[in-house]
């Protein structure tokens, strides 16, 4: 592998990393709102986001937009399950058990 080469996949990876990072965070904070109109439009820019992330990594590489990989761009935006699976963060619908100790070692859910 040349420099240029190594430079280049330095520069993707850190690129892709960052800006996906920025995507889930995006996603986290719909997540957590409670206003429905906030939490399609964070979906929409994580996705946005997340295409922009892949997009990113193939210009550096001087390989074509349009690939197949640009599918999974709008994946940190993608909330309901769908196309990952139905596990998902979210709030807790009612406060979790409260924890007690008892004795050594032992932990007593309540």
């Amino acid at each position: 592998m040349s420099i240029t080469q190594v430079q280049q996949w330095v520069l993707s990876v850190l690129a892709f990393t960052v800006i996906e990072h920025f995507a889930a965070g995006l996603a986290i904070a719909a997540i957590f709102s409670e206003e429905k109109d906030a939490q399609v439009g964070l979906n929409v820019l994580a996705g946005i986001t997340g295409v922009v992330a892949v997009g990113a990594f193939r210009a550096i590489h001087g390989k074509s937009l349009l690939s197949a990989w640009m599918l999974l761009g709008p994946l940190p935006g993608e909330r309901k399950g769908t196309l990952v699976g139905s596990a998902r963060i979210g709030v807790a619908p009612e406060p979790p058990a409260e924890v007690g100790a008892r004795g050594v070692g032992q932990v007593v859910l309540l």
